[in-house]
């Protein structure tokens, strides 16, 4: 923990006589060099001064407001979680703001699956089922994270501008698990083709990793229903970073941390 902490500060931390919060963007994990894992860290320290005890346990999460979720669950203020520098501190609407407020609310999602396209900060989706409003037409909720403006780094790879960028998260519901395949398989080539230096043809969902258990029944009506409908004017297929012409590199990488 002591040695994380040293490379990665926190993005907010909190602490009580008996317990300590923190978020982490994890932007030095290794995983291969290959997109998919979760790179939002929460982790939740409690002491036992008098037994010189300290129980620390970790969640990685695909989202700030997720990992935030995971925290306030175990006793965090929530205001001591508010990010309040970085582009984490930029929602480009009110619309993302409402978005995470909602992914942060206890009990309300259950999430299914989840992609990181790179590593941090990234575009990553999150699937999920909401379990406060059940639509039985429109079951699925996924929740996509992207930023903008990018730039060139000292390497010449793109990258969110880290004074300009904010980031955005949309909101998309569709019928079927094939639905969302299709928009996932969209998004895949989307940024397959703004990052040559990926080299790998991304397939990002895999439905082999949703629990059986999760996946609802779908009413008779629902054969009718619009696929992939966008909620709060989101579009069905991410917008392409706004560097017209340009190919959204990644930056350029730590070695890995032995």
């Amino acid at each position: 923990m002591a040695s994380f902490y040293e490379d990665s500060p926190p993005l907010r931390q909190q602490h009580s006589a008996d317990r300590s919060f923190y978020l982490f963007l994890d932007e030095h994990s290794w995983s291969g060099d290959l997109p998919g894992p979760p790179q939002v860290l929460a982790v939740h320290v409690q002491r036992q001064p008098g037994r010189g005890l300290a129980l620390v346990e970790h969640s990685f999460e695909a989202m700030v407001p997720l990992a935030q979720r995971w925290l306030l669950a175990r006793g965090a203020d929530r205001t001591a979680l508010d990010v309040s520098s970085g582009i984490y501190a930029r929602p480009a609407s009110e619309a993302t703001l409402l978005a995470e407020e909602r992914l942060r609310t206890l009990g309300r999602y259950e999430v299914l699956d989840h992609f990181t396209y790179d590593w941090e900060p990234s575009p990553a989706w999150v699937l999920a089922l909401d379990r406060h409003e059940h639509d039985p037409d429109l079951p699925y909720r996924v929740f996509h994270r992207d930023f903008g403006p990018y730039q060139r780094n000292a390497v010449g790879f793109l990258q969110p501008s880290p004074d300009a960028a904010s980031y955005s998260v949309t909101e998309h519901a569709f019928r079927t698990l094939n639905d969302v395949e299709v928009w996932t398989r969209a998004t895949d080539r989307h940024w397959t083709d703004q990052d040559p230096g990926l080299r790998l043809e991304v397939q990002s969902f895999d439905r082999s990793r949703i629990a059986e258990h999760a996946v609802p029944q779908i009413s008779d009506r629902a054969a009718a229903a619009t696929t992939g409908r966008a909620l709060h004017g989101s579009s069905p297929v991410p917008a392409a970073p706004n560097t017209a012409g340009e190919p959204h590199h990644r930056r350029d990488r730590p070695a890995p941390r032995h």
